[in-house]
């Protein structure tokens, strides 16, 4: 060792193993940064320079730090999947720079130990430590702290049953064993995400209310919620994303909130409100759209509802909505003019009416349109060209026409990449890094505008750059992928398609679907 090294650095390309005798550190004392991966030290260090400011170690080899290690400028300390049990007391005292550790994936950790000495940190992963158990109810009252994540730690059951986290930014308990939302002291205001899915939360604290920066929540209950979910959860004023699953009487606590809180839906910042598998029936999907005016993404699958209420056309700002796996919804009724999204997967009793209702609104123009139904009718008669097979073909000039297109898939289902060929040529690789592959089930329809193909107006308008000829051939083909059969498909498993032309946005006489030159 020498005392000029400030940094060491060991990341062979492949896993190499070092025979040392566990004390080359100890001249070391000017070192601030060491990095240590895919190497395997034998034996395991006795000890570690106090002058370090970093140390990320994978696999880090010993039970615990060296006793006489004691890093008072440490920043940085990170040694996942390391052989640390933190069984040591005062393990991370006096660190008091510490602002991020990561102890993710150590599965010798059963409880994570009093932070109080690192009262500066700022993001804790403990993620993947399977057998830890508890996390010390010091680190709830981090005043620093913006990111604490303890997600798939299967069996924590214990955390901070109070907690006043004023800097938190983003907290993740999801697959952990932890049964009750901690109660908060006082209102934290920083803009915060939370997600816990992981089927153990029994209910939400009332005190919810002081998380003023609450912007988005993911959760899921185990069964019913005693009492439901609390009143102001609707009304927090910075809450734009709620995502709830498998709570069967979350509608009633949307029915309750527009009984006691009478005018105040008008105000929710919702944006996207998200009720999987909980149960919904037509008196709770009324209400929920009641509650919530200003919604733009609703996803509501794998629910009870029949009939989507009337008053969703009044959500005028909706734009997705997504109803996969309703096994008894059969009418949807008039959409929003704002509507761009519908996803309506595995709906086997939709009436022809609903599926007449998706098609139509192709005939308003929707920019962007995408609609994924089952096939209960084929291509309306109206629609422009219709023909058998996979690809739709037709002759452009001059400008480009805007159209929406329709593929109906057969007996498998698939993903399929949606591809435009201009004089033989696939425009798409030229031009758009935009990732277009829906998944598609089987004996269902994909209908969408073809500018969905693209990232921006931009580069939609850059296609007339291709018809440089007086008449250009163009095709569009979705070219599926068997998902199920793990092979490639092509356009075989596409019974029918179809275009029909935005009238409004294009020239009818700059588009043939028939050979213009054979009429010559």
């Amino acid at each position: 060792g020498s005392s000029n090294i400030e940094g060491i650095m060991l990341d062979p390309p492949e896993e190499e193993n070092v025979i040392w005798g566990g004390t080359a550190f100890q001249k070391m004392n000017n070192i601030r940064i060491l990095i240590v991966r895919n190497t395997h030290f034998i034996p395991e260090p006795s000890y570690l320079p106090n002058s370090l400011r970093l140390l990320e170690w994978d696999k880090y080899p010993s039970k615990s730090l060296p006793s006489n290690f004691h890093p008072k400028d440490i920043v940085d300390l990170s040694l996942p999947c390391s052989q640390l049990n933190l069984k040591m007391k005062k393990s991370f005292q006096k660190m008091l720079h510490l602002t991020y550790m990561n102890l993710s994936m150590c599965q010798f950790i059963t409880h994570f130990p009093d932070a109080s000495g690192v009262p500066n940190l700022k993001e804790l992963k403990l993620n993947y430590c399977q057998n830890l158990i508890a996390i010390h109810p010091s680190v709830g009252f981090l005043k620093k702290l913006k990111h604490l994540s303890a997600c798939h730690c299967m069996n924590l059951k214990h955390f901070s049953p109070t907690m006043w986290l004023p800097s938190l930014q983003y907290l993740n308990l999801d697959s952990t064993s932890i049964e009750f939302f901690p109660q908060t002291e006082k209102p934290m205001h920083e803009p915060l995400e939370i997600t816990m899915q992981n089927d153990r939360i029994k209910d939400l604290p009332s005190s919810i209310s002081n998380l003023m920066g609450l912007r988005k929540l993911y959760i899921r209950f185990k069964g019913l919620v005693p009492g439901g979910l609390p009143k102001d959860l609707f009304m927090l004023p910075e809450m734009v994303s709620l995502s709830i699953f498998d709570s069967p009487n979350v509608g009633e606590s949307f029915k309750r909130f527009l009984i006691d809180k009478p005018g105040c839906y008008s105000y929710s910042p919702l944006r996207l409100l998200n009720c999987s598998a909980c149960g919904l029936t037509d008196e709770d999907l009324h209400a929920i759209l009641c509650c919530s005016r200003n919604l733009e993404e609703l996803y509501v699958p794998w629910n009870e509802f029949v009939c989507l209420p009337t008053i969703i056309k009044e959500s005028s700002k909706l734009r997705y909505l997504c109803v996969t796996k309703c096994k008894k919804l059969s009418e949807i009724p008039e959409l929003p003019s704002s509507i761009k999204n519908v996803e309506a997967k595995d709906c086997p009793i939709l009436s022809s009416k609903a599926s007449e209702l998706l098609w139509s609104q192709a005939l308003k123009e929707v920019y962007r349109l995408e609609i994924i139904m089952p096939k209960i009718t084929m291509i309306p008669i109206w629609f422009d060209h219709c023909n058998e097979g996979g690809v739709v073909s037709f002759w452009a000039r001059q400008k480009f026409p805007v159209l929406a297109v329709a593929f109906i898939l057969k007996e498998k289902a698939s993903m399929g990449s949606a591809n435009l060929y201009i004089n033989g040529c696939n425009a798409r690789q030229f031009i758009s890094n935009n990732y277009y592959c829906p998944y598609v089930n089987a004996e269902h329809v994909l209908l969408f505008d073809l500018r969905s193909l693209f990232k921006d107006g931009e580069e939609w308008r850059f296609l007339d750059t291709f018809l440089i000829y007086e008449w250009n051939y163009v095709e569009v083909k979705y070219e599926c992928d068997n998902l199920l059969l793990n092979d490639v498909v092509g356009m075989s498993n596409v019974s029918h398609c179809g275009a029909y032309v935005y009238k409004g946005q294009s020239n009818m006489e700059d588009i043939q679907f028939q050979c213009p030159y054979s009429t010559m």
